[in-house]
């Protein structure tokens, strides 16, 4: 059969046909049972977006500014507004991301662990996982970010395994332009800045001269912007966190939401992040350290400030590639009966989720 030749043939793009597929059909799914949640962010990015397509709007407050500082998405809203309304383009956008998301997720687990069932494992636990189904298939801006943030961790393993101009420019500019996006991507550039410095394989001199270049290009196109939404608005990122951010602490940032929002990421794939620990000590220099520099800076992002597993999500994929990296080496029929397992619950979890406050 022609068919089956080809996937014979050419199993990783089967493979990743096969995971958009059931990506596709998880989001229309999810949005057929549940709908969409109206949210404070929707409004704001589509004030912000009408503010940018000419129309007149309140610009006090904070919200148009806030949005303003990330102009990537109320941008694509103001454009795509000249063919379609507001909530069709952002839905558009959710589901291509979305889609966009599980190829890089699958990329990165398969350049961590060299082989395709673990890497297709990883997918079905961080894709299809209660955060991205509930917020990323949604009126919001998570999957552009998300995809933004995996593909710069996916780059920087690449940089560390075989470091090249090509790889170093890419990456660069994934975390560039994604920082435009949403806020999430500043965690990759700690990431890869820290993978310049630490890698084994470059000179004192090829490390200074890298770090100083990717600075240079993320700063010649961030500072720019934030100074004319400075000079419009006489607003920063300072004010931002400060009156944003910051000011979640003082009614959320909880152990009850933490521990909530921190279970909901993984699920039952914590249990086994202790020993994927134990065992990433015997994987070689370049696996080993980006899992180590992957695994920590995430979780600034609970000084975020808002505490939910839509801004926790940074932390998923480097703990889930730990997690797996602990499994393997078990049968494949424990490891699919155990993803099958996290991926009921969370569905489970999904379906409360509408009707208690997660």
């Amino acid at each position: 059969m022609p068919l089956l030749d080809w996937v014979n043939r050419k199993p990783l793009a089967a493979t990743l046909i096969a995971l958009t597929m059931l990506g596709f059909a998880a989001s229309l799914l999810k949005l057929e049972l549940f709908g969409t949640t109206h949210s404070s962010d929707w409004d704001t990015y589509m004030l912000t977006a009408r503010y940018m397509a000419g129309d007149q709007v309140d610009t006090s407050g904070i919200s148009i500014p806030q949005r303003y500082l990330k102009p990537l998405f109320p941008g694509y809203l103001a454009l795509a507004h000249t063919v379609t309304d507001y909530e069709t383009a952002a839905l558009a956008q959710a589901i291509v991301f979305y889609l966009a998301l599980i190829v890089a997720l699958f990329f990165l687990a398969y350049e961590f662990f060299e082989e395709r069932f673990t890497a297709t494992l990883f997918v079905f636990l961080t894709a299809f996982s209660y955060p991205v189904l509930k917020y990323g298939i949604d009126l919001y801006t998570e999957t552009g970010a998300w995809f933004s943030y995996v593909l710069s961790l996916y780059l920087t393993l690449v940089f560390l395994k075989r470091p090249s101009k090509k790889i170093f420019f890419a990456n660069a500019a994934a975390i560039t332009i994604g920082f435009l996006w949403k806020e999430y991507v500043i965690v990759a550039a700690i990431v890869f800045g820290l993978a310049l410095l630490l890698h084994p394989g470059l000179s004192i001199k090829e490390k200074v001269r890298s770090v100083v270049l990717y600075a240079l290009i993320f700063l010649i196109v961030q500072i720019p912007w934030q100074l004319h939404v400075m000079n419009t608005f006489h607003f920063s990122y300072v004010d931002w966190y400060r009156i944003g951010g910051a000011s979640g602490f003082s009614y959320q940032f909880t152990f009850k939401n933490i521990v909530k929002s921190t279970a909901a990421l993984l699920g039952i794939l914590w249990l086994f992040v202790p020993l994927g620990f134990m065992r990433i000590r015997a994987l070689e220099q370049v696996k080993r350290l980006f899992a180590y520099l992957s695994s920590p800076v995430p979780l600034i992002g609970y000084a975020w400030g808002f505490i939910s597993s839509r801004l926790l999500y940074v932390i998923a994929p480097p703990f889930a590639l730990i997690a797996l990296e602990g499994m393997r080496g078990w049968s494949w029929r424990t490891q699919v009966a155990i993803t099958v397992l996290a991926l009921v619950l969370n569905c489970i979890w999904l379906a409360l989720s509408y009707r208690i406050a997660l």
